[in-house]
């Protein structure tokens, strides 16, 4: 019988402790491919369950159907090592945005009307470039100070030997896009991506959110 933690121990080398989930430095079943991809590997002792975030593996499943790869048998009577977990972490510290913003660049411009967005609404969202003439999302908190950029290519198809099409600027404290501007006492709309949020905002709901980083990480619940 062997718990997370045990299993931790003895198959996923060095690793951490990260919101309550066992993530190691490497994923087992893709050891972080071509790139060598860091911290894309969690198993959650509460839940049972595990998932490689990298988009090109996706493994995931049970604990159970992980440790019987390993000929071992999960102990769901989960005696975990409750003070790895129980421990107040220190409070994370994040990166505040460096990245020089421009006015929109033509090319970026064009791009964000072909998908129907006024500029009406790119200057309601404060919408930027950065140097290259790529769009810039920033992300402002309650308190209206900017904590986090966005960056996307202003590019329809990219291809394959692109870049990836949207990433941030480095450390930012993930926060709701746009939540400076909404009534929090009144029912908000929290949309899955930037575009969603601005779309419908120009459709005429205008409490409106997005995520920062994708539906599986919820590293902006604590910070919101």
């Amino acid at each position: 019988m062997i718990n997370e933690i045990q299993f931790a121990d003895r198959y996923l080398g060095q690793y951490r402790i990260k919101s309550n989930e066992i993530n190691p430095v490497y994923c087992p079943f893709c050891q972080g491919g071509r790139h060598r991809d860091k911290y894309t590997f969690f198993l959650n002792p509460n839940k049972h369950t595990y998932m490689c975030h990298r988009g090109s593996c996706g493994a995931k499943g049970t604990f159970n159907q992980l440790t019987k790869l390993y000929n071992e048998r999960a102990d769901y009577i989960v005696q975990i090592q409750r003070e790895r977990f129980d421990v107040v972490a220190p409070k994370k510290e994040y990166k505040a945005p460096e990245i020089k913003l421009n006015n929109i660049a033509p090319n970026a411009l064009e791009y964000i009307k072909s998908r129907g967005i006024n500029e009406v609404t790119i200057k309601y969202f404060d919408l930027k470039s950065d140097s290259k003439g790529n769009i810039v999302f920033p992300y402002y908190d309650e308190n209206n100070i900017h904590v986090l950029n966005k960056i996307r290519i202003p590019r329809k198809f990219i291809k394959v030997k692109d870049k990836t099409k949207i990433w941030q600027e480095g450390a930012g404290k993930p926060v709701l896009f746009n939540m400076n501007r909404i009534i929090q006492s009144e029912p908000v709309l929290i949309t899955e991506g930037e575009w969603d949020c601005i779309s419908v905002f120009q459709a005429g709901y205008k409490n409106v959110v997005s995520i920062p980083f994708g539906t599986e990480n919820m590293e902006w619940i604590s910070e919101c």
